[in-house]
């Protein structure tokens, strides 16, 4: 990964340390003061963000480490292990929302003046929505997962503090707490959801599953423009580490080429790939055909006359 990626998603991570702070504090302290179920709830996701904000600044300055000799493919998992943990979190924080939610609808509460609360909620999004959007830009950036993740508890959290906005109006306007209550059920579910689709983005990376199909067509798109000096293609895997992916394929080629020419043929795709594919990290092991190989002829010519086409 390039140096300036990598200062830009150290940045990025304090960045979301900070704004997760202030909006925790400013929602918690207000909640706490009107006694808002609804605002207390969406305090408690941004305490929740402060701690995994907090833990993704130190994977991240982690998972940035140069590969060592212990960790020769880098340390970019501790990116997809911290995603975990955070999705873990979020359940968590989730199901407490909800069980707090039930119990509070249980008893019948008069409303009282939430016009402080609803200015800082208002507020509250403006920040959640600025912030969620900045993050999202460099996580694309920088494909970076934890980055992605913190950008969508941010933008959650808009429409969270949005939904928290509407039900102090109506419960400022009806005088019945019950509005209240039921975005704090509402808001719990959504934390739910979050945490299953991070949860789940975290366990495909540490169980290596294979990227994209549309970054294989590309491969293999790349690869057929070398045909016929390319004879065909197999073996190919790939996975994520955090941020780059690995890809490792077979090429087969003629076999009476020599190795500086298989070399030259693999080094020409390996940089083709690596160009489009941002953050990744490509190992090709070159193949000979098969004597009685039905392409053996068409591809033998580039021996002779590389000016024909493929190749470079």
């Amino acid at each position: 990964m390039k140096l300036a990626d990598e200062v830009k998603k150290m940045k990025a991570a304090r960045f979301s340390v900070a704004a997760a702070i202030f909006l925790s504090v400013s929602k918690v302290s207000t909640a706490l003061m009107l006694n808002s179920l609804g605002m207390l709830s969406s305090g408690v996701d941004s305490l929740m963000d402060v701690l995994v904000s907090t833990i993704n600044f130190i994977s991240m300055k982690q998972s940035v480490q140069p590969a060592d000799s212990e960790h020769p493919y880098g340390h970019g998992k501790v990116e997809n292990i911290a995603s975990l943990f955070q999705a873990l979190f979020l359940g968590i924080a989730g199901l407490l929302l909800i069980g707090e939610g039930i119990r509070e609808a249980l008893y019948v509460r008069r409303a009282p003046d939430f016009g402080a609360g609803i200015l800082v909620m208002i507020c509250s999004s403006i920040i959640s929505f600025w912030v969620g959007r900045r993050l999202a830009r460099i996580g694309k950036e920088t494909d970076s997962p934890l980055l992605q993740a913190d950008s969508f508890h941010f933008v959650m959290d808009t429409y969270t503090n949005t939904g928290v906005v509407i039900a102090l109006i109506l419960a400022q306007l009806q005088g019945r707490i019950i509005f209240d209550q039921i975005i704090a059920i509402l808001i719990g579910l959504w934390v739910i959801y979050s945490a299953f689709k991070i949860f789940r983005s975290s366990t495909d990376a540490l169980m290596d599953k294979y990227i994209p199909e549309d970054i294989q067509r590309e491969i293999n798109r790349i690869i057929l423009s070398h045909s016929p000096e390319i004879i065909e293609y197999h073996k190919m895997r790939t996975r994520r580490s955090g941020s780059l992916k690995l890809i490792d394929l077979h090429l087969v080629t003629c076999k009476d080429k020599n190795l500086d020419e298989a070399h030259r043929i693999t080094d020409h795709i390996e940089k083709e790939i690596e160009a489009l594919i941002k953050n990744s990290d490509v190992v090709i092991h070159v193949e000979p055909c098969h004597l009685e190989c039905p392409a053996r002829k068409e591809a033998c010519k580039f021996l002779y006359h590389p000016e024909s086409g493929g190749g470079e």
